[in-house]
């Protein structure tokens, strides 16, 4: 609960440290060491992560609207709700987290590395995720509508449910990846799929 908007922590080690539902908007965590973190609730809006650390941390409804996380780490985090709408998340790492009913729409994803990550139910609606490694992660249920998944690698990534109205996957690495039962698929994500 403590405030810090604004705060200068630029490199601070404050691995298993416990601010949930502090405030740290437009806070400077830039090369920060947040790994294993409660971040329950806690806000971050405007906050500047660049190449922060945030491994194994615990996001459970915490907002991240229009925060920096050019190079962050967020590996094997986990947390229901997040909220990264209109993030910088380009060249992120977050391997293996489990964000189920998160947010991520209009969030710049270049390049992200997303493998094995649980994103069931997310709202990622405009978002661009042009090149990112998104081999294995789970989509069911989720809203990929609008969203730019051009070069992506998707073997065995799930879309189960998942709604793909005017996503765009030119390019994509499809090979491998389940798209039995996603709704609203466009029609060149239907001519890629079709066997030759």
């Amino acid at each position: 609960g403590a405030r810090l908007d604004g705060a200068r922590l630029e490199s601070a080690d404050l691995r298993g440290c416990n601010l949930a539902g502090a405030s740290l908007v437009g806070a400077n965590l830039r090369w920060t060491k947040l790994t294993g973190c409660d971040l329950t609730g806690a806000r971050l809006s405007g906050a500047d992560l660049f190449h922060a650390i945030l491994d194994e941390s615990n996001l459970t409804e915490a907002d991240l609207t229009q925060a920096t996380l050019f190079g962050a780490n967020l590996i094997q985090v986990r947390g229901r709700g997040a909220n990264f709408t209109q993030a910088y998340l380009k060249d992120l790492l977050m391997e293996e987290s489990e964000l189920p009913e998160s947010r991520f729409d209009r969030a710049y994803m270049l390049r992200a590395v997303l493998i094995g990550s649980r994103l069931r139910g997310a709202s990622i609606l405009q978002a661009t995720l042009t090149g990112a490694a998104l081999e294995d992660v789970d989509f069911s249920d989720a809203n990929l509508s609008g969203s730019l998944l051009n070069g992506a690698h998707l073997r065995g990534a799930r879309f189960q449910g998942a709604r793909l109205a005017d996503a765009r996957f030119v390019n994509a690495v499809h090979a491998g990846a389940d798209f039995k039962g996603a709704l609203e698929m466009p029609e060149h994500l239907r001519a890629m799929l079709e066997p030759k």
